[in-house]
């Protein structure tokens, strides 16, 4: 007999390669699993079940009285299939020591395995499975470090099967055999097999050239052919690289070398490579054309580093007058601390990005810039050019010069928010939040517009528009909250949102009076650009499209009042008169076209 160690199901076989699963009997009974334990030397069954039956070539239904001293003496049958449908789980009081997996690397870098539960300790390749940490574990058990760890697809391997997959590490055991696995001859048809390639702990290393805690990162190993080449590094991997490095984390710095060099490009694309393994492990790749190189830069909480400082929010100002929104905790002129220096940050060149950052590294949420011109007094300027990826911890990650120009004198204000223990950033164009389980960032995504609303008014801006359609993947439903905190999180179809402030989106009224006049509205640009103002092609009654553009512009609604004809280019949105979209953004994307005629709308205020 045997019984896994991932779902306990029992089998049984006669000549110690053929193995068949016991079937579960009608009426559960404790005497088949008594002498099962008891001929493998592992105690007493403290545990009976069943297990899904799953295809299997032949199933052996067993009848035991408690008397036997093995199952061969109970009564045996083999059947086609059992007929209650489930396999017979057990777990015994005691483990069965020889029956753990020792491991060894052959020739071709393939992992192998033996145990004793399997074909008489015959060899077998590990099916690669989800391979994290194990290229680590097993090379440091062997005295080397992991170089490469990937797997291969081979139709056949001496014509062993396979029986251990599934193997997962955290990345710290001392042996393979600490590891979570799962042993079954239940594998997949054509599997592929995992590969590692270890490495003389001299022969490979990682720096910061010149740092110490910035430059380019160069890796060395054989793959480099001796030499130190620096390696690429993506925006989304550069916190975890400076951790791994001791520090306390980090970001890429442009232009690392002073000169075009080839550089390293590595194939990881995710992250988890990187946080269960040792760098080294995970930087496989090549060589490419010279170019200029994306280093790191970390910080590990020196004075030497950026920070900033802002004044809290008096107690009567904390509730933002013209946003609905969570209390305000700091808003006032940004105060740069680096090396000793003190100085303002030039509003010029600053991105949104580096809002949400600098507010979170305060303790706080958000992060709404505004300018003010320079006053008599004032400390000289002293950061420019603030931008980040708005996925860093710190803003000493992100890019930025030192320096007392600016340009238009434009003195860097910053609003920042409670926060809620709810991580949202902006990332590419995109709102973003961190998984508190994996600490992974993924797209914001809601269930409506009232939880888009929610969301976008936490973030301080007026205007929430929804992606529709429904992607998949987590997503928020704020229905009955008004804080983001309070929304349910729930695992379905959700849709992303975009965010705007008010005077981005709203529609424009020309040639006429404060709240009529010929209708106009913003379009989207592409790639941050500044949007274009246009006529909006209007018919005698698309009295939709002019409430939601009063409505947009802080009207209670409004009504087309006249039409003429003018071929002017302008947008015609197509606006969905059961929903309450908060500007003609949020209607159906509308092409550029020669309108016929345009129209005059008349918007209405609260008393009218």
């Amino acid at each position: 007999p045997r019984i896994f160690t991932d779902n306990y199901f029992l089998e049984v076989s006669a000549d110690g390669v053929q193995y068949a699963p016991v079937c579960a009997p009608e009426t559960t009974t404790w005497t088949t699993a008594e002498v099962a334990c008891k001929q493998l030397g592992m105690g007493s069954a403290y545990a009976v079940g069943t297990t899904d039956a799953v295809t299997s070539p032949t199933a052996v239904t067993v009848t035991c009285d408690g008397s036997e001293a093995a199952l061969v003496d109970c009564t045996l049958a083999q059947v086609d299939e059992c007929a209650t449908g489930k396999f017979l789980s057990v777990q015994c009081e005691l483990p069965r020591e020889d029956g753990t997996p020792t491991f060894k690397i052959d020739d071709d870098g393939i992992v192998m395995a033996s145990s004793a539960l399997f074909r008489g300790g015959q060899w077998a390749p590990v099916v690669a499975g989800y391979a994290a940490g194990v290229g680590d574990v097993l090379c440091r058990s062997q005295g080397f470090v992991p170089s490469r760890v990937d797997s291969v697809q081979m139709y056949d391997y001496s014509g062993v099967r396979p029986f251990l997959g599934s193997l997962e590490c955290a990345g710290d055991e001392a042996s393979l055999d600490e590891c979570h696995y799962a042993m079954s001859d239940q594998m997949a048809y054509d599997p592929s097999f995992l590969r590692v390639t270890c490495a003389d702990g001299q022969e490979v290393g990682l720096r910061i050239s010149p740092g110490p805690k910035q430059g380019a990162f160069e890796f060395l190993s054989s793959e480099t052919n001796g030499n130190w080449v620096p390696v690429e590094v993506k925006p989304e991997h550069a916190d975890i690289f400076c951790k791994k490095m001791g520090f306390l984390g980090g970001g890429t710095m442009a232009n690392a070398t002073d000169e075009m060099v080839p550089r390293w490009f590595y194939w990881e694309e995710g992250t988890g490579c990187f946080r269960n393994n040792p760098l080294i492990a995970c930087l496989y790749g090549g060589m490419f054309d010279a170019g200029e190189v994306t280093g790191l830069r970390c910080f590990d909480g020196g004075a030497d580093e950026l920070s900033i400082a802002v004044e809290p929010v008096a107690e009567e100002e904390a509730w933002h007058q013209e946003i609905p929104s969570l209390p305000l905790v700091a808003r006032g002129t940004v105060r740069a601390s680096k090396n000793g220096e003190l100085g303002l940050v030039c509003l010029a060149g600053v991105n949104s990005e580096a809002g949400y950052v600098g507010c979170a590294e305060m303790g706080h949420a958000a992060g709404l810039w505004t300018g003010r011109p320079k006053e008599e007094g004032d400390e000289p300027f002293l950061v420019s050019k603030l931008n980040c990826s708005g996925l860093e911890d710190r803003l000493e990650a992100c890019a930025y010069e030192i320096g007392t120009e600016c340009p238009d004198e434009q003195v860097a204000e910053l609003t920042c928010v409670l926060d809620e223990d709810i991580t949202i950033r902006l990332n590419d164009n995109e709102f973003k939040v961190k998984d508190p389980y994996s600490n992974e960032y993924q797209e914001l995504k809601v269930r409506d517009e009232y939880s888009a609303g929610v969301f976008c008014r936490a973030l301080l801006f007026e205007v929430a528009v929804v992606n529709y359609p429904y992607d998949d993947g987590p997503i928020f439903d704020c229905r009955g909250s008004w804080r983001p905190q309070s929304c349910s999180q729930l695992y379905m179809g959700g849709s992303s949102i975009d965010c705007y402030h008010r005077e981005t989106v709203a529609a424009q009224l020309r040639d006429g009076t404060e709240s009529s006049g010929i209708l106009y509205t913003p379009v989207p640009a592409e790639d941050g650009a500044e949007a274009s103002v246009v006529p909006v092609c209007l018919g005698s009654d698309d009295h939709v499209i002019a409430r939601i553009a009063c409505v947009s512009m802080g009207f209670h609604g409004g009504f087309v009042a006249k039409t003429e004809s003018q071929a002017v280019e302008g947008v015609h949105p197509v606006c969905d008169p059961e929903r309450q979209h908060p500007t003609l953004w949020a209607c159906e994307a509308a092409t550029f076209e020669t309108c016929a005629t345009v129209g005059e709308v008349q918007c209405l205020k609260d008393s009218e």
